[in-house]
């Protein structure tokens, strides 16, 4: 889904697959800070009306890819962001 300009076939093809009665659709996401940390509210809206699982996995760093704290985002903020919008 991300850096790619295809959100209304992605959201399509979830919607199909719960359709097809998969057993479980599921979404993983990184969260990084300044790239995707201010989309955490719409991936939890996902769920709202499809009965799929967002789940927030760990930044991983592999080949090309550098660990950086600073593009980290605590699950206090991610927490956060989801209560100030949802009370």
């Amino acid at each position: 889904m991300a850096r790619r300009p295809g959100l209304p076939h992605v959201l399509a093809s979830l919607d199909l697959a719960l359709q097809l009665g998969l057993a479980s659709v599921k979404v993983n996401t990184v969260l990084m800070k300044g790239f995707n940390d201010d989309e955490i509210c719409d991936f939890v809206e996902l769920t709202k009306d499809r009965a799929i699982d967002v789940r927030f996995i760990e930044f991983m760093p592999f080949a090309g890819n550098a660990w950086a704290d600073s593009r980290m985002v605590p699950e206090r903020a991610a927490l956060e962001a989801v209560r100030r919008r949802h009370p």
